[in-house]
């Protein structure tokens, strides 16, 4: 107890708190709609195009956060595209441009002056979080959210059936580019946090862990975010107790939510059967 109380007095570690959890909230949110589309390789796919864009506009000095929300819309179109075409399955599109992308981002960087370490990208650092990246990453949380209620409805109905709610009028590619937007402005703060590598795990196992046993939409939305939220807390207070990653550590702890809520009351009726 005494080494938490310790860890809440640290203002690094109050900022990787705060930014933690108004990401959890966002990240279980938006991951409800990933996974009922089936779409679980979308959150890879686009931190590995966020990717590019990071190496992009460090090998060429420009504003990296814009460069790679630029690339990651450039790509997120290319992608839309290619899937219109019918000439791949979904996945693979998705599959072969994450990976073309990540290497795409390691030859950028594995020729920029001065510049080898990458491994704050690929596993991200939260604790390296500074005021205005919270700032900046609260006012995109609070936008992201207020679009995500503003155009749930319509979200819904496009998961449901989009041939249905395109035969009422709505304009599905709109709804389709709002939710990658809302996916690509996400990611690129979350990257900070968990990195490329493991960013897929945090946009799909709150969802996966409430979706067997939620009653509702609504129950499975707010139980993902309670995991989210637990996950993130009792993944950074580890993090700082074991001294280990800190986005690795937030990541096991969901896996491990997970597996409780999942597998516990399983293995309890298999025992009740065999009793």
């Amino acid at each position: 107890m005494h080494q938490i109380i310790e860890a809440l007095q640290f203002s690094f570690f109050q900022r990787a708190l705060a930014m933690g959890l108004v990401l959890a909230v966002v990240f279980a949110l938006l991951g409800n709609f990933v996974v009922l589309r089936k779409e679980s390789v979308v959150g890879h796919s686009i931190a590995n195009i966020l990717f590019l864009g990071i190496a992009l506009g460090t090998f060429l000095q420009w504003n990296i956060s814009l460069t790679a929300t630029l690339v990651a819309m450039a790509g997120m179109a290319l992608i839309t595209l290619l899937q219109r075409m019918s000439v791949y399955s979904h996945d693979s599109i998705l599959s072969f441009v994450e990976q073309m992308t990540m290497a795409g981002a390691i030859i950028i960087l594995s020729v920029t002056p001065g510049y080898q370490n990458i491994e704050g990208f690929l596993f991200g650092n939260i604790l390296a979080i500074s005021n205005q990246d919270l700032w900046v990453g609260s006012v995109m949380a609070c936008v992201t959210i207020l679009l995500f209620f503003m155009f749930k409805k319509k979200l819904i109905q496009m998961v449901i059936s989009p041939d249905l709610a395109r035969s009422r009028g709505m304009n599905i590619e709109a709804v389709e580019f709002i939710f990658r937007f809302m996916l690509i402005i996400s990611i690129a703060f979350a990257i900070k946090i968990v990195g490329v590598i493991l960013i897929g795990a945090f946009l799909v196992i709150p969802t996966n862990a409430v979706k067997s046993i939620a009653t509702s939409f609504a129950h499975m939305m707010l139980g993902s975010v309670l995991v989210a939220i637990s996950g993130v807390i009792l993944g950074l207070f580890t993090s700082y107790l074991l001294n280990i990653p800190s986005g690795a550590s937030i990541i096991g702890a969901l896996g491990i939510i997970l597996m409780v809520l999942n597998f516990g009351p399983r293995v309890n009726r298999m025992h009740k059967k065999i009793s």
